[in-house]
């Protein structure tokens, strides 16, 4: 058994994804690990460059393109059991310094931390969103209606969170902490799942990543399992990684976005006013994709409509 197993998935991003390989064998020191990379049906030539600039990294081949989760479960499910920890890295990431090392010392110093994740930053060094509390249905009502960031920026989203985040309610404020510049670990609900390091013993605990999802909030959902179990989940702030977010928007991607928070809150929050959740988002992205009509972005407005549908069905 090793130490860790890193598990990334590539779908024609080959040159992100040998960065991401390049900057693991560069900053990973004294720890015994493996690199799992699945191949997502990519046509850029990505399986004959990776494996023989990297005849050590285990490739498998993939002709169907799968989502996040099939993908992940597939790697995580095959190698079940071969390491103490694994990673869930993206493709799209860079390891910066010994980030990796930090997490596991920490992980190997509290074992009651089932599930840790790094600080993400943009590559001109601004921070993103690396975790924090679950979300709540008005805060997904506030952030479909677009008032979740008021037009600031990142910088100014940290002074008032830094600042004057005492005076916000509860969410809000620990939305903003994820634009301060902090130092040490921090206990929270989530971590993006863009770099998750999870204790095998979680895995084996309480299953892979949830089948209810196709893409998006299976990080989520897993902290949340995991939490229901007595684990906790950290950031450590001062393991940096670069999340390029390269993802492009598309009508799938937007689509399935909204539908797996409906699908999250369905499963987690059967007490809370589900219905009326539903008839907030129909009605908000129906207006929405009006008006994207408008503005000839049919596309963006073919994902609302459907977005309006669907959830009905859920």
């Amino acid at each position: 058994m090793v130490d860790i197993i890193f598990t990334i998935i590539n779908h024609n991003h080959k040159d992100m994804t040998i960065d991401c390989l390049k900057s693991i064998k560069s900053s990973v020191r004294m720890i015994n690990y493996k690199i799992v990379v699945l191949d997502n049906a990519s046509t850029d030539n990505s399986s004959s460059v990776i494996t023989k600039l990297f005849p050590d990294v285990i490739y498998i081949r993939q002709n169907v393109i799968k989502g996040f989760r099939a993908n992940q479960n597939r790697m995580l499910k095959e190698f079940s059991g071969r390491a103490r920890y694994y990673i869930l890295l993206n493709d799209d990431t860079i390891v910066l310094d010994d980030s990796i090392n930090k997490i596991f010392q920490f992980m190997e110093g509290n074992p009651d931390v089932g599930i840790c994740g790094a600080r993400l930053i943009f590559p001109n060094g601004k921070y993103q969103i690396s975790g924090g509390i679950f979300p709540s249905m008005i805060k997904e009502i506030i952030r479909l209606l677009n008032l979740r960031a008021w037009g600031l920026s990142s910088d100014l989203k940290g002074f008032i969170g830094r600042y004057l985040g005492w005076m916000l309610p509860y969410e809000f404020r620990e939305y903003l902490r994820g634009f301060i510049d902090e130092t040490g670990v921090r206990e929270v609900d989530y971590v993006s799942g863009a770099c998750m390091v999870v204790r095998n013993k979680v895995f084996e605990k309480i299953g892979f990543l949830n089948d209810d999802y196709e893409m998006y909030a299976e990080d989520i959902d897993l902290c949340f399992r995991a939490k229901l179990h007595k684990w906790k989940i950290y950031i450590n702030n001062d393991a940096k990684i670069i999340h390029k977010l390269s993802m492009s928007k598309s009508p799938y991607t937007v689509e399935q976005f909204e539908i797996s928070k409906v699908k999250f809150f369905k499963n987690y929050y059967k007490s809370k006013p589900i219905f009326f959740y539903k008839i907030a988002v129909s009605l908000i992205t129906f207006i929405k994709g009006i008006l994207s009509q408008i503005e000839g972005l049919s596309y963006i407005a073919a994902a609302d409509f459907a977005v309006s549908r669907k959830i009905w069905l859920i």
